[in-house]
């Protein structure tokens, strides 16, 4: 389960072949752990799913338009749904292609793709976390 107040790093690197180290703290400790899990999955794969699934280009979640309305038909009025989660689990993607380097985050992107399904970048972004989740857990 996520930790509140540790942070995980999942670190792939590609020179002629893939290799990936998952970076962890112990639990009730200071340790930061690592493990590699090249291994684990067929990378190959896995990078053409993150791909699939926009790694490269998604923006950052505060840029996103999650505006959402609900129709009163007894006012005639469109009411804005707003809605915001107070705490979860945060992400961070980072990369660096050649000369380019990117970030961007996203919090709790499966419960919010599920209130604002309009809004593929955030499925998009549950499945890539969903991805890293299922390849680093025991």
């Amino acid at each position: 389960s996520p930790s509140f107040e540790y942070t995980n790093y999942t670190i792939l690197t590609f020179n002629k072949e893939w290799s990936a180290k998952y970076f962890y703290y112990e639990p009730d400790t200071d340790s930061l752990l690592s493990k590699d899990i090249t291994h684990k999955v067929n990378i190959d794969t896995l990078f053409a799913i993150l791909v699939a699934n926009n790694i490269f280009s998604l923006p950052d979640q505060h840029s996103l338009k999650t505006k959402k309305y609900s129709y009163n038909p007894e006012t005639n009025e469109f009411i804005d749904s707003n809605w915001a989660v107070d705490d979860g689990v945060d992400y961070s993607i980072e990369f660096k292609v050649g000369d380019l380097y990117r970030q961007y985050s996203y919090s709790n992107p499966d419960i919010y793709a599920d209130f604002y399904p309009q809004v593929y970048e955030l499925r998009k972004f549950a499945n890539i976390a969903e991805i890293f989740n299922e390849w680093t857990k025991e």
